[in-house]
């Protein structure tokens, strides 16, 4: 069975964490999904590329700019 890497520390902590898995455009189905749990808190991982982010902007700057709730950026 598929366990996403933490998840069984997080549940011995106390801490809720979901796995979803949907098509379509990354960003808008994170941001929408948020909503829809009411979710406290989006954490994203973020490959950084200068030219990619300019001219085409990142998941997780996408995120970032339209999710309800705060969202953690990690490298």
């Amino acid at each position: 069975m598929f366990e996403p890497r933490g998840e069984g520390r997080a549940a011995r902590r106390g801490l809720g964490i979901s796995t979803t898995l949907r098509p379509g455009h990354p960003a808008e189905i994170i941001v929408h999904h948020a909503k829809d749990i009411d979710a406290d808190l989006i954490v994203l991982g973020h490959k950084s590329h200068p030219v990619h982010d300019f001219a085409l902007g990142s998941t997780a700057a996408r995120v970032s700019r339209h999710a309800h709730c705060p969202v953690l950026v990690v490298r």
